[in-house]
Parts: structure tokens; C-alpha cells; sequence
């Protein structure tokens, strides 16, 4: 049962290193790239378990019914291969670990994802009766005097922006707000730290789902701040975040300048105000390569038994 020891080596070294990356200097450089190694180190953190219970529940059931010699041989080769001993309570204990892994986290994605969506209803219908559409902004504008800006994800999304901050911000800073607010909206952040949140709230006791979930909700306002930037200057974005610096908005919207991470929107502003060159090439090329590594690893481990198998001719003609 090499593999599955190996598959269990690489599950504790995601728990314990997972976390730590959250200091690596080049995540504010990429927030984008960020984002997929957070995505990255989570799924392959969900998919060791589940890879261990196929590694042992596969060789003890996988083709053998009534076939042939053929592939009887071809069988034992592969039960070699996993280390499997014929033992029924292994396959039985591979399919509970598996099984229960995707319905505990597939269960908390769909609750959570649920529970967003409807109180994404129950807002617009909220926003329907007491703000108006601005075709010219292509905004919701909300009538109250605080300034707040945020957007509504989902199928019929939407750009809100209160009357206050109208009247708080310059054109320039409306338009840096509403670039951010729509960069939020195509790049469907919403699922991104739906997703990390998720497996914060299934797994609270492993550390590397809450730093992920912190991460991402990072990072995605880190994204949408250059893309801001990028329709307006970046002294004026972070300018529109430190007028906005004091809103809140509701939980299931995606909002300007409200994070519950301490301290994010002062490094957003001096993020903004001191620009870093991105990353060179072959630094790039090694980012990618890392995060290949972290999504392909444990498919690699669990594979490699059959691969080896096949390789070395050992399900061929044994009668």
C-alpha cells in the first residue's frame, strides 16, 4: 500500500506547508495567480482522502465479475500493485473515506451555496423598492447619505452605488469604484470565496482552509483593484478606497473597501500607491509550474501502481 502511504505523506505536508505560503512575496505581485494556488492547494487537500479510499477500494473491486483469465491476471496484477491483501474490510474502509469526504464537502458547498443565493433574492428585491437604475453609471443608485459602493453577484447581478458616495467621490473615483465592482462580477469572485469559505466552515479545525479563505477574500479585492487600475490611475483607486474605508454592506455582496481582514485596505492603498514590476518569466514559469505540482501530485501517487502496472506488461496473457 505504498501509494497510499505516500498519498498520506503528501495530505499532511499540504496541512502543514499550506498555510505558510501565505507569506510568499510574489501573491501581491499576481493576486490572480494567487488565487489559483489558494484554489489549488485546497482541492488537492480535499482530494488526498479521497484518493486514498480509491487507492484501496479500486484493486479489490475494479473488473473482475466473470471476465476472463485475461483480465483476472490483469486484476491481481493491479492488487499487487496497491498492496491489497484480499482483506474485505479494506475496499470497505476505502469507500467510507471517500464517500464520506465528497458528501461531507460537496453537502457544505451546496448549503452555503444555497443559503447565498436566497439572500441574494431577498437584497435585489430589497434594492428593487428603494434604489433606481442610472443607465448613464450603469449602476444601481441607492438612496442613502453614507458612501458605499458594492455589487450584487449571481445570475441578474448587479452594481450598487449609494448617493452619498456619489457625492463623496470625484467622476474619476466613481468610475475607479464601478470598474472594481464589475471586475468582482466577470471573474465570478463570489464562487472563488464561496468555495475557500466552505471548507473553512466543513474543516474548522485545519488551519489550511481558514488561511485560504482569508486569502482569497484577499486577494480577489488585490485583482479587482488592477483591473481597476487599469481603467483609471491606481493613485485614484486607492484614493476611492480610503473615502469608502468606513462602509459596510451586506454579507452575500462583494463591496468596495469592507473586508474582515484586519489591516487589508491599508495595504491595498499602499499596494496601489507603490506599484511592483510583475513577475519576470522564468519566476512565472515557476509559480505555474508549482501550482501544476500541487493539483497534480496526488493524481500522480495514486495512479502511479497502475501506471507501473501497465507499463511493465503485467496484465498481459496469463491464462
Amino acid at each position: 500500500m505504498t501509494a497510499t502511504w505516500v498519498l498520506a505523506a503528501v495530505g499532511g505536508a499540504l496541512l502543514v506547508v499550506g498555510p505558510r505560503l501565505r507569506h510568499l512575496s510574489w501573491l501581491e505581485v499576481s493576486p490572480r495567480l494567487g488565487i489559483a494556488l489558494w484554489q489549488a492547494l485546497c482541492v488537492s487537500a480535499v482530494a488526498v482522502p479521497v484518493l486514498i479510499g480509491l487507492t484501496v477500494l479500486v484493486p479489490a473491486t475494479a473488473w473482475v465479475g466473470g471476465l476472463a483469465a485475461l483480465m483476472h491476471a490483469c486484476v491481481q496484477s493491479m492488487q499487487q500493485a496497491y498492496g491489497f491483501h484480499g482483506d474485505a474490510l479494506e475496499p470497505t474502509l476505502g469507500l467510507l473515506l471517500a464517500g464520506a469526504v465528497l458528501v461531507w464537502v460537496s453537502g457544505w458547498i451546496a448549503f452555503d451555496l444555497h443559503r447565498a443565493r436566497r439572500e441574494r433574492t431577498r437584497m435585489r428585491r430589497s434594492l428593487a423598492a428603494v434604489s433606481s437604475p442610472d443607465f448613464d453609471l450603469g449602476a444601481r443608485v441607492l438612496d442613502s447619505p453614507t458612501a458605499a459602493a458594492f455589487c450584487v453577484p449571481g445570475r441578474d447581478s448587479q452594481v450598487v452605488v449609494t448617493a452619498g458616495a456619489l457625492a463623496a467621490l470625484s467622476t474619476a473615483e466613481v468610475a475607479g469604484v464601478l470598474a472594481h465592482e464589475r471586475a468582482h462580477l466577470r471573474a465570478r469572485h463570489h464562487l472563488a470565496v464561496a468555495g475557500t469559505r466552505s471548507l473553512s466552515r466543513a474543516f474548522p479545525g485545519i488551519s489550511l482552509f481558514a488561511v485560504a479563505s482569508q486569502q482569497v477574500t484577499r486577494l480577489v479585492e488585490l485583482a479587482a483593484d488592477d483591473r481597476a487600475a487599469h481603467e483609471v490611475d491606481r493613485v485614484t483607486v486607492a484614493s476611492a478606497i480610503v473615502r469608502l474605508a468606513a462602509m459596510r454592506a451586506p454579507r452575500s455582496a462583494m463591496a468596495m473597501a469592507d473586508c474582515a481582514t484586519p489591516g487589508v485596505t491599508a495595504s491595498r492603498v499602499g499596494r496601489l500607491l507603490a506599484p511592483v514590476d510583475p513577475l519576470p518569466p522564468r519566476r512565472l514559469g515557476g509559480v505555474l509550474a508549482t501550482l501544476v505540482g500541487v493539483l497534480g501530485t496526488p493524481l500522480a501517487v495514486a495512479m502511479a501502481p497502475a501506471i507501473s502496472t501497465a507499463i511493465t506488461h503485467l496484465c498481459t496473457g496469463v491464462s
